[in-house]
């Protein structure tokens, strides 16, 4: 009996440090020490995109002013009323597009190509962003790639000006497609609000935290749980 008690402790505990580790998210830490940019930095050829938006960065209020965007060269900013998940991710742009399998720790075979879109209503896939609709203020919506903690925050109801961003293309897919048709979004482009250089730099940092994270709650939901199953076992 207690051996099976055990194993199963086992399971539960590592079930809850897969929860953990994919559902913590240090994104909205390490971005604490961004800089905010304005329309100066702009003016200056800095990169903004994906930085914490200033006072006169242009706040974009419905689906007709951003299909007057120019692809690559506006920035602007938003304030959702709220956002809708459409299940699809896109691979984000700054990881690797091969991935290699391995045996026994050997690479098996040639490099494979990783699907640029992949459909999930899990929020477990490290490699991939989700794409989601924001509705803007005039009742509209528009696609939108953003960090997941922005997106929490709108979906808890919270007021949240968005990073910097700017209009890009993107792929179609039966099913975004599907999700777009359903709530009349714009299709022509898509808000996008990632710095790239910056999360490309801490990508290995953030999957070693979320791993310090799911081991932590392993050994201690273990441990608890053995202790428990100790004390049922004297009884």
């Amino acid at each position: 009996m207690k051996k099976m008690l055990t194993y199963i402790a086992v399971v539960v505990a590592a079930a809850a440090a897969v929860f953990a580790a994919f559902g913590y998210n240090p994104d909205s830490l390490l971005r604490r020490g961004q800089k905010t940019m304005g329309l100066k930095d702009i003016k200056e050829g800095i990169a903004v995109t994906g930085h914490p938006a200033g006072e006169d960065i242009p706040r974009i209020l419905s689906a007709e002013e951003f299909d007057k965007l120019s692809f690559g060269t506006d920035y602007v900013t938003l304030q959702p009323v709220s956002i809708v998940p459409t299940g699809v991710w896109h691979l984000k742009p700054w990881v690797s597009t091969y991935f290699q399998e391995r045996y026994k720790g050997r690479t098996v075979g040639a490099p494979k190509r990783k699907p640029e879109l992949i459909t999930s209503k899990l929020n477990i896939h490290m490699d991939y962003n989700q794409y989601y609709l924001l509705e803007l203020t005039d009742g509209s919506y528009i696609l939108a790639e953003i960090p997941e903690p922005d997106a929490d925050a709108i979906k808890r109801g919270k007021i949240v000006t968005l990073p910097i961003g700017e209009k890009r293309t993107f792929r179609m897919s039966e099913e975004l497609s599907k999700v777009c048709e359903e709530n009349g979004a714009y299709t022509k482009g898509i808000f996008f609000a990632f710095d790239e250089e910056w999360y490309e730099s801490i990508d290995i940092f953030m999957v070693l935290l979320r791993l310090g994270v799911g081991i932590t709650v392993f050994f201690a939901v273990g441990v608890c749980l053995l202790m428990l199953i100790d004390k049922v076992a004297y009884f």
